[in-house]
Protein backbone atom coordinates (compact mmCIF):
# COMPACT_ATOMS: atom_id res chain seq x y z
CA UNK A 1 0.00 0.00 0.00
CA UNK A 2 1.39 3.41 -1.08
CA UNK A 3 -0.78 6.17 0.50
CA UNK A 4 1.24 8.92 -1.25
CA UNK A 5 0.34 7.66 -4.71
CA UNK A 6 -1.96 10.17 -6.43
CA UNK A 7 -3.59 7.57 -8.65
CA UNK A 8 -5.98 5.67 -6.35
CA UNK A 9 -5.82 2.61 -8.58
CA UNK A 10 -2.07 2.37 -8.00
CA UNK A 11 -2.06 2.76 -4.22
CA UNK A 12 -2.53 -0.96 -3.70
CA UNK A 13 -0.28 -3.68 -5.08
CA UNK A 14 -2.09 -7.01 -5.22
CA UNK A 15 -0.30 -10.37 -5.05
CA UNK A 16 -2.00 -13.57 -6.12
CA UNK A 17 -0.95 -17.07 -7.11
CA UNK A 18 -0.03 -15.91 -10.60
CA UNK A 19 2.38 -13.40 -9.02
CA UNK A 20 4.20 -16.04 -6.98
CA UNK A 21 2.07 -16.27 -3.84
CA UNK A 22 1.51 -19.92 -2.89
CA UNK A 23 -2.21 -19.62 -2.19
CA UNK A 24 -4.84 -16.90 -2.51
CA UNK A 25 -6.20 -17.85 0.91
CA UNK A 26 -3.74 -16.23 3.33
CA UNK A 27 -3.98 -16.60 7.10
CA UNK A 28 -1.05 -14.70 8.63
CA UNK A 29 1.67 -12.15 7.80
CA UNK A 30 4.93 -11.22 9.50
CA UNK A 31 7.67 -8.82 8.36
CA UNK A 32 11.38 -8.62 9.14
CA UNK A 33 14.24 -6.55 7.73
CA UNK A 34 14.50 -8.55 4.49
CA UNK A 35 11.34 -10.56 3.96
CA UNK A 36 7.59 -10.68 4.21
CA UNK A 37 6.43 -14.08 5.50
CA UNK A 38 2.92 -15.14 4.51
CA UNK A 39 1.11 -18.09 6.00
CA UNK A 40 -1.51 -19.72 3.79
CA UNK A 41 -4.44 -22.02 4.37
CA UNK A 42 -3.34 -24.92 2.18
CA UNK A 43 0.17 -24.30 0.84
CA UNK A 44 2.50 -23.54 3.71
CA UNK A 45 4.57 -20.35 3.95
CA UNK A 46 5.38 -17.96 1.11
CA UNK A 47 8.36 -15.61 1.40
CA UNK A 48 8.64 -12.26 -0.38
CA UNK A 49 12.09 -10.64 -0.72
CA UNK A 50 11.56 -6.90 -0.42
CA UNK A 51 14.84 -5.68 -1.94
CA UNK A 52 14.42 -7.76 -5.12
CA UNK A 53 10.65 -7.45 -5.27
CA UNK A 54 10.14 -11.16 -5.81
CA UNK A 55 8.66 -14.26 -4.23
CA UNK A 56 10.65 -17.37 -3.37
CA UNK A 57 10.36 -19.79 -6.28
CA UNK A 58 8.25 -22.17 -4.20
CA UNK A 59 6.70 -21.99 -0.74
CA UNK A 60 7.98 -23.70 2.37
CA UNK A 61 5.99 -26.90 2.90
CA UNK A 62 6.42 -30.14 4.87
CA UNK A 63 8.88 -31.21 2.16
CA UNK A 64 11.19 -28.48 3.51
CA UNK A 65 10.54 -29.48 7.13
CA UNK A 66 7.51 -27.28 7.92
CA UNK A 67 5.10 -29.00 10.33
CA UNK A 68 2.02 -28.74 8.10
CA UNK A 69 0.68 -26.86 5.09
CA UNK A 70 -2.09 -25.13 7.03
CA UNK A 71 -0.70 -22.06 8.81
CA UNK A 72 -2.73 -20.41 11.58
CA UNK A 73 -0.23 -17.80 12.70
CA UNK A 74 3.29 -16.56 12.01
CA UNK A 75 5.67 -14.23 13.86
CA UNK A 76 9.25 -12.99 13.50
CA UNK A 77 11.47 -13.14 16.58
CA UNK A 78 14.94 -11.84 15.75
CA UNK A 79 16.45 -14.18 13.17
CA UNK A 80 13.80 -16.79 13.84
CA UNK A 81 10.42 -17.26 12.22
CA UNK A 82 7.75 -19.19 14.12
CA UNK A 83 4.73 -20.74 12.44
CA UNK A 84 1.60 -22.05 14.15
CA UNK A 85 0.39 -25.03 12.15
CA UNK A 86 -2.31 -27.68 12.30
CA UNK A 87 0.42 -30.16 13.23
CA UNK A 88 2.45 -28.45 15.90
CA UNK A 89 4.79 -25.47 16.19
CA UNK A 90 7.45 -24.86 13.53
CA UNK A 91 10.62 -22.79 13.80
CA UNK A 92 12.70 -21.49 10.87
CA UNK A 93 16.27 -20.38 11.61
CA UNK A 94 17.46 -17.79 9.09
CA UNK A 95 21.12 -18.61 9.84
CA UNK A 96 20.85 -22.33 9.10
CA UNK A 97 17.84 -21.99 6.75
CA UNK A 98 16.32 -25.07 8.39
CA UNK A 99 12.95 -25.81 9.98
CA UNK A 100 12.52 -27.45 13.39
CA UNK A 101 9.25 -28.76 14.78
CA UNK A 102 7.75 -29.07 18.25
CA UNK A 103 4.89 -31.37 19.21
CA UNK A 104 3.76 -33.53 22.12
CA UNK A 105 7.18 -35.17 22.33
CA UNK A 106 8.69 -31.82 23.33
CA UNK A 107 5.80 -30.93 25.65
CA UNK A 108 3.38 -29.06 23.39
CA UNK A 109 -0.11 -29.57 24.81
CA UNK A 110 -2.14 -29.87 21.59
CA UNK A 111 -1.59 -30.64 17.92
CA UNK A 112 -3.37 -27.60 16.49
CA UNK A 113 -1.54 -24.35 17.28
CA UNK A 114 -3.79 -21.37 16.67
CA UNK A 115 -1.78 -18.21 17.45
CA UNK A 116 1.64 -16.91 18.51
CA UNK A 117 3.31 -14.04 20.36
CA UNK A 118 6.84 -13.30 21.59
CA UNK A 119 7.73 -11.60 24.85
CA UNK A 120 11.44 -11.44 24.00
CA UNK A 121 12.44 -14.34 26.22
CA UNK A 122 10.05 -16.94 24.92
CA UNK A 123 7.14 -17.78 22.66
CA UNK A 124 3.48 -17.94 23.67
CA UNK A 125 1.48 -20.43 21.62
CA UNK A 126 -2.28 -20.73 21.85
CA UNK A 127 -3.87 -24.04 20.98
CA UNK A 128 -7.25 -25.49 20.14
CA UNK A 129 -8.34 -27.28 23.31
CA UNK A 130 -4.88 -27.48 24.90
CA UNK A 131 -4.65 -24.10 26.59
CA UNK A 132 -1.77 -21.64 26.31
CA UNK A 133 1.82 -22.88 25.97
CA UNK A 134 4.94 -20.91 26.87
CA UNK A 135 8.21 -21.99 25.25
CA UNK A 136 11.27 -20.80 27.15
CA UNK A 137 14.07 -20.26 24.62
CA UNK A 138 16.78 -20.68 27.29
CA UNK A 139 15.59 -23.99 28.71
CA UNK A 140 13.95 -25.17 25.46
CA UNK A 141 10.98 -26.38 27.51
CA UNK A 142 7.25 -25.77 27.45
CA UNK A 143 5.03 -24.67 30.32
CA UNK A 144 1.31 -25.17 29.80
CA UNK A 145 -1.44 -22.99 31.27
CA UNK A 146 -5.04 -24.19 31.28
CA UNK A 147 -8.32 -23.53 33.03
CA UNK A 148 -6.97 -25.17 36.19
CA UNK A 149 -4.33 -22.41 36.34
CA UNK A 150 -6.82 -19.59 35.76
CA UNK A 151 -7.10 -19.41 31.96
CA UNK A 152 -10.66 -18.57 30.89
CA UNK A 153 -10.90 -21.42 28.36
CA UNK A 154 -8.59 -24.06 26.91
CA UNK A 155 -9.29 -22.95 23.35
CA UNK A 156 -7.14 -19.89 22.61
CA UNK A 157 -7.78 -17.92 19.42
CA UNK A 158 -5.34 -15.01 19.88
CA UNK A 159 -2.45 -13.94 22.08
CA UNK A 160 -0.38 -10.76 22.50
CA UNK A 161 2.33 -9.50 24.88
CA UNK A 162 2.78 -5.87 25.93
CA UNK A 163 5.89 -6.01 28.13
CA UNK A 164 4.08 -6.30 31.46
CA UNK A 165 1.21 -8.65 30.66
CA UNK A 166 0.25 -11.41 28.26
CA UNK A 167 -3.28 -11.27 26.86
CA UNK A 168 -5.06 -14.37 25.56
CA UNK A 169 -8.30 -14.27 23.60
CA UNK A 170 -10.24 -17.45 24.30
CA UNK A 171 -13.64 -19.00 23.75
CA UNK A 172 -14.54 -17.86 27.26
CA UNK A 173 -13.34 -14.25 27.15
CA UNK A 174 -9.98 -12.55 27.67
CA UNK A 175 -7.33 -13.83 30.10
CA UNK A 176 -4.55 -11.57 31.33
CA UNK A 177 -1.34 -13.05 32.72
CA UNK A 178 0.72 -10.85 35.05
CA UNK A 179 3.92 -12.60 36.08
CA UNK A 180 4.92 -12.07 39.67
CA UNK A 181 1.45 -11.21 40.93
CA UNK A 182 -0.06 -13.20 43.79
CA UNK A 183 -2.95 -14.06 41.47
CA UNK A 184 -1.29 -14.01 38.02
CA UNK A 185 -4.43 -14.66 35.94
CA UNK A 186 -7.32 -12.23 35.56
CA UNK A 187 -10.30 -12.95 33.30
CA UNK A 188 -12.62 -10.54 31.52
CA UNK A 189 -15.91 -11.63 29.93
CA UNK A 190 -19.42 -10.48 29.12
CA UNK A 191 -20.68 -11.10 32.61
CA UNK A 192 -17.81 -9.72 34.67
CA UNK A 193 -16.54 -6.76 32.64
CA UNK A 194 -19.11 -6.19 29.88
CA UNK A 195 -16.87 -7.56 27.12
CA UNK A 196 -18.94 -7.41 23.95
CA UNK A 197 -18.51 -11.15 23.27
CA UNK A 198 -16.67 -14.03 24.91
CA UNK A 199 -15.17 -15.46 21.70
CA UNK A 200 -12.12 -13.18 21.27
CA UNK A 201 -10.39 -13.91 17.97
CA UNK A 202 -7.95 -10.98 17.62
CA UNK A 203 -5.93 -8.70 19.91
CA UNK A 204 -4.25 -5.42 18.97
CA UNK A 205 -2.10 -3.36 21.37
CA UNK A 206 -1.25 0.32 20.94
CA UNK A 207 0.19 2.11 23.94
CA UNK A 208 -2.13 1.68 26.90
CA UNK A 209 -5.06 0.65 24.74
CA UNK A 210 -5.88 -2.93 23.88
CA UNK A 211 -8.40 -3.82 21.19
CA UNK A 212 -10.26 -7.13 21.30
CA UNK A 213 -11.87 -8.40 18.10
CA UNK A 214 -14.69 -10.91 18.50
CA UNK A 215 -16.44 -13.55 16.44
CA UNK A 216 -19.26 -11.55 14.88
CA UNK A 217 -20.08 -9.08 17.67
CA UNK A 218 -17.62 -6.25 17.06
CA UNK A 219 -14.67 -4.84 19.03
CA UNK A 220 -14.11 -4.04 22.70
CA UNK A 221 -11.54 -1.46 23.83
CA UNK A 222 -9.64 -1.77 27.11
CA UNK A 223 -7.57 1.09 28.53
CA UNK A 224 -4.88 -0.11 30.96
CA UNK A 225 -4.48 3.37 32.48
CA UNK A 226 -8.15 3.70 33.37
CA UNK A 227 -9.41 1.59 36.27
CA UNK A 228 -11.89 -0.97 35.02
CA UNK A 229 -15.00 -0.53 37.14
CA UNK A 230 -18.04 -2.77 36.98
CA UNK A 231 -21.14 -1.81 38.91
CA UNK A 232 -22.38 -5.20 40.07
CA UNK A 233 -25.89 -6.56 40.41
CA UNK A 234 -25.80 -6.05 44.17
CA UNK A 235 -26.30 -2.32 43.59
CA UNK A 236 -29.76 -1.29 44.77
CA UNK A 237 -31.74 -0.14 47.76
CA UNK A 238 -30.22 -1.42 50.99
CA UNK A 239 -32.98 0.26 52.97
CA UNK A 240 -35.70 2.82 52.40
CA UNK A 241 -34.22 6.03 51.07
CA UNK A 242 -30.69 4.67 50.75
CA UNK A 243 -29.10 3.27 47.59
CA UNK A 244 -26.01 1.08 47.95
CA UNK A 245 -23.44 1.14 45.12
CA UNK A 246 -21.44 -2.08 44.75
CA UNK A 247 -18.54 -2.46 42.33
CA UNK A 248 -15.61 -4.57 41.21
CA UNK A 249 -12.46 -2.56 40.47
CA UNK A 250 -9.39 -3.67 38.49
CA UNK A 251 -6.39 -1.48 37.72
CA UNK A 252 -2.86 -1.89 36.38
CA UNK A 253 -1.47 0.39 39.10
CA UNK A 254 -2.40 0.90 42.76
CA UNK A 255 -5.49 3.08 43.08
CA UNK A 256 -4.54 6.44 44.61
CA UNK A 257 -7.98 8.01 45.03
CA UNK A 258 -11.65 7.28 44.47
CA UNK A 259 -14.75 9.31 43.77
CA UNK A 260 -18.39 8.51 43.05
CA UNK A 261 -20.79 10.71 41.11
CA UNK A 262 -24.40 10.11 40.17
CA UNK A 263 -26.99 11.74 37.96
CA UNK A 264 -30.01 12.63 40.13
CA UNK A 265 -32.47 12.30 37.25
CA UNK A 266 -32.92 10.42 34.00
CA UNK A 267 -32.26 13.51 31.87
CA UNK A 268 -28.85 13.09 30.14
CA UNK A 269 -28.35 16.86 30.05
CA UNK A 270 -28.16 17.01 33.84
CA UNK A 271 -24.57 16.95 35.06
CA UNK A 272 -23.42 14.17 37.42
CA UNK A 273 -23.18 15.28 41.02
CA UNK A 274 -21.59 14.17 44.29
CA UNK A 275 -24.54 15.52 46.28
CA UNK A 276 -25.93 12.94 48.67
CA UNK A 277 -23.07 10.51 48.03
CA UNK A 278 -21.11 9.03 50.91
CA UNK A 279 -17.98 7.07 50.14
CA UNK A 280 -17.57 3.77 51.96
CA UNK A 281 -14.59 1.44 52.41
CA UNK A 282 -12.22 4.01 50.92
CA UNK A 283 -9.36 2.58 53.00
CA UNK A 284 -10.01 -0.84 51.44
CA UNK A 285 -9.77 0.56 47.92
CA UNK A 286 -6.72 2.86 48.01
CA UNK A 287 -3.32 1.40 47.19
CA UNK A 288 -4.82 -1.76 45.72
CA UNK A 289 -4.91 -3.09 42.16
CA UNK A 290 -7.85 -5.43 42.56
CA UNK A 291 -11.00 -4.95 44.61
CA UNK A 292 -13.59 -7.68 44.53
CA UNK A 293 -17.31 -6.97 44.82
CA UNK A 294 -17.55 -4.34 47.56
CA UNK A 295 -19.91 -1.53 48.54
CA UNK A 296 -18.12 1.65 47.54
CA UNK A 297 -20.79 4.25 48.30
CA UNK A 298 -24.28 4.97 49.50
CA UNK A 299 -26.63 7.54 48.02
CA UNK A 300 -29.27 9.13 50.25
Amino acid sequence: YAPGEKDAARRWTVFRKQDGLADNETTAIAVDDEYVWVGTRYWGVSRYEKALNRWRARPFTPIDGLGANRINGIIVDGKQVWAATDDGLSLYDRYTELWSNFDAKQGLSAKQVTCLASDGKGIWAGTYGGGLNYFDKDTMKFKVYGTADGLADDTVFSVAADGTSVWAGTFGGVSRYMKGEAIPWKNYNKGSHKLIDNAVTAIGIHGNRIWFGTDGEGISLFDKKTPQIVITDDTGYVKKGELGVFALIQDSYPIVSCRVLHRPSLFPTQAPSAAGVTLLNESSIKDRKLVQNIQIAKID
